[in-house]
């Protein structure tokens, strides 16, 4: 059921709509499933008001060489995907980049790695499908992404939002007997 429905707005819109079509599907989708009393809102009830991460959660960091140089390597590996990305945000956005400004990404890069570690979160690094959003989108000014990152911010501190994705039902498959 949501596939067709998301087929279909992506058949009969245009514009902003046809782009969240995979959304409006989702949501649709789950509304007519919890017609059919097949959507859980126990998570959601669950979920505390507002929640502030707590660092180090899973205990103090070990410092092993093993370690350490496993993550030197992977470092390296993302800054070299981070240039890449950088170079083609600036073809795109026809902004010349140098290289104080991709020491200020290396540096911003590093700083999100180090809070991802002190809050128990993945590794950020800049990621390639950013740069197709771009392309995509066609926006290029800084300013909707700082929106963008505080609201994203908001909704962390947030949980009942992030409830609100488990309660979308696993896929049920129709089974015909013949």
């Amino acid at each position: 059921m949501t596939i067709l429905i998301i087929l279909l707005v992506n058949i009969f819109t245009k514009g902003f709509i046809k782009s969240i079509s995979i959304l409006i599907g989702l949501i649709i989708g789950t509304v007519i499933a919890a017609s059919m009393g097949l959507v859980d809102f126990s998570p959601v009830a669950a979920a505390p008001v507002v929640h502030v991460p707590t660092s180090f959660y899973f205990g103090m960091p070990k410092f092993e060489l093993s370690s350490i140089i496993m993550m030197c390597i992977i470092a390296t590996v993302s800054m070299v995907e981070s240039t890449g990305v950088y170079l083609a945000l600036s073809d795109i956005t026809k902004d010349p980049i140098d290289s104080t400004r991709l020491r200020n990404g290396y540096r911003a890069e590093g700083m999100a790695v180090l809070l991802g570690g002190l809050f128990n979160t993945f590794s950020y690094t800049g990621f390639s499908q950013n740069v197709g959003l771009v392309k995509l989108s066609g926006i290029k000014k800084r300013l909707p992404i700082y929106y963008t990152a505080g609201f994203l911010v908001l909704l962390g501190l947030l949980p009942k939002f992030g409830a609100l994705a488990q309660i979308i039902p696993s896929p049920q498959y129709l089974v015909v007997l013949c």
